[in-house]
């Protein structure tokens, strides 16, 4: 069911980006799962994929796809009670990930609900309608694969259009244990950011063809919370206010105390993180309550619902405060 709570379009488009990394991350691990290997971390990571999906899409109203995935969790965990896996069940949950994806985006997808390793269906699942999904959005199509890296450490996009002063500006960075990817071009920069989103992004503000605020403006295109760090040799009060007010965090003028720039950057970097892992707890908790509110409900108990939704409007509004940041007035 969907739970009566102020959604807003931002917060379905950020459900839809974290519920595709939770469905190749369960399809990740089901692929993995012929092997006995490591098998509990495989299944708990798939569960917990599905189980999140789930509740968000309770949250949405999206009932259709919190249905499929709830037989997939389901036949899943029974399953858990006698590994291995059986192939049939691993492909036949494989393809209820390939659904979903499609439910997800509110496409016309067919998909039973049925125990593969039984010879009679349990439900019979029609095409999703018009009642049960979101309207269909576009999806683009990105024909390259996200980059993959197993180095944890924060990532800064320095961009100069002179070598010279990129290495010397990783150089400082790197010394505080910060990754760095360095570009002469902005455009292969905002490229770049397709393939892995940096925590910050270093520009200069003078460069050929693309300036530094026309960097910052196609950065928050991509990722509107990436933090804009600008450097400039010429900076007067009137740039410095059209920068601030078109979103980046700080500006430096030439030359610059190495320090200062670490401490910036770091101090960027961890508010950053910290603003993520709140909305993650913070969403996770609201797409859990689709459950919670489930069971209240064929309990009888209305008061106590009260008070939770009470609360949840609470933790709603404390939400959209951690949004984009505002521009200066």
């Amino acid at each position: 069911m969907a739970v009566d709570i102020d959604l807003d379009d931002e917060m379905l488009a950020e459900f839809r980006e974290e519920a595709s990394e939770n469905l190749d991350e369960a399809e990740n691990q089901l692929i993995k799962m012929d092997a006995l290997e490591d098998f509990d971390d495989k299944y708990n990571s798939a569960y917990r994929a599905f189980h999140t999906l789930k509740g968000g899409a309770g949250m949405f109203g999206m009932e259709r796809l919190q249905k499929v995935v709830h037989h997939l969790e389901t036949l899943l965990s029974e399953a858990n009670e006698t590994p291995p896996f059986s192939q049939d069940l691993i492909d036949y949950i494989l393809r209820g990930v390939d659904a979903s994806r499609s439910l997800l985006y509110g496409e016309d997808v067919e998909f039973d609900l049925i125990d593969p390793e039984a010879s009679v269906p349990k439900v019979t699942a029609s095409k999703a309608t018009a009642s049960d999904q979101p309207a269909p959005v576009q999806k683009t199509e990105d024909t390259t694969s996200k980059k993959e890296t197993s180095d944890h450490r924060p990532l800064a996009f320095i961009v100069d259009d002179e070598p010279d002063l990129v290495e010397f500006m990783t150089d400082v960075l790197e010394e505080i244990d910060i990754r760095c990817h360095g570009f002469t071009n902005p455009e292969e920069a905002i490229r770049a950011m397709k393939l892995e989103k940096p925590d910050i992004i270093v520009s200069d503000m003078q460069m050929p063809e693309i300036d530094g605020l026309e960097l910052l403006r196609m950065a928050q295109e991509t990722d509107v919370d990436v933090p804009v760090v600008l450097v400039s040799g010429h900076l007067t009060k009137e740039n410095c206010m059209e920068v601030l007010n078109n979103g980046a965090k700080y500006i430096f003028e030439k030359p610059y105390d190495s320090l200062r720039l670490q401490a910036v950057v770091m101090s960027l970097i961890e508010n950053r993180q910290a603003t993520k892992l709140i909305r993650k707890t913070l969403k996770f908790i609201l797409f859990q309550f689709s459950d919670l509110d489930d069971y209240l409900a064929k309990t009888g108990k209305d008061k106590l619902r009260a008070e939770f939704k009470t609360e949840l409007d609470i933790i709603m509004s404390q939400y959209q405060k951690l949004g984009p940041s505002k521009k200066v007035a």
